[in-house]
């Protein structure tokens, strides 16, 4: 049985509740870095209740979205260009190789002076991150139809 209880997430949990509420309650730490997990509840449950926290989760499910949306739109558009003009597409593999592994966080500091802290900044960022890799797949895909198809294609004159 206690060996049961040592092995449950939730013992650990509340282990971790209240070192933290002890920790807290002490003064060793600031209560600005470290504040009480029950004050944190109280607040938690007043920004549901006022529905303020409810509004900014949609805003930002909605930049998530609207990002998809535009990312998406942006590689097909590469996609097309990429199939018609060969050289097109080893350019845009080297910018995707060159920005696919920058993280959002590196480029934060440019897009906060170009476009200041807003939605369109964020938006900007949730596009960065999902562009490039979403690109380097769409091609990778398309490349690896076999040229059968291809050729179907072509002959049925699908453009």
């Amino acid at each position: 049985m206690k060996d049961k209880i040592l092995k449950s997430n939730w013992f650990w949990i509340v282990c971790i509740i209240i070192i933290w509420e002890i920790v807290s309650a002490s003064g060793l730490v600031s209560s600005y870095i470290l504040p009480a997990f029950s004050k944190e509840v109280t607040q938690l449950v007043s920004e549901i209740t006022s529905k303020n926290l409810l509004e900014q989760v949609f805003n930002s499910f909605k930049l998530v979205v609207l990002g998809l949306g535009i990312s998406l739109a942006m590689s097909l558009v590469v996609l097309i260009l990429s199939d018609k003009f060969k050289y097109f597409k080893y350019f845009i593999r080297t910018i995707c190789n060159i920005l696919s592994p920058l993280p959002s966080v590196a480029i934060l500091p440019l897009v906060i002076i170009w476009m200041g802290i807003n939605d369109a900044a964020m938006l900007v960022l949730v596009i960065h991150s999902i562009v490039w890799p979403m690109i380097i797949n769409l091609i990778e895909k398309v490349d690896s139809i076999p040229t059968v198809y291809h050729d179907f294609l072509r002959n049925v004159e699908v453009r």
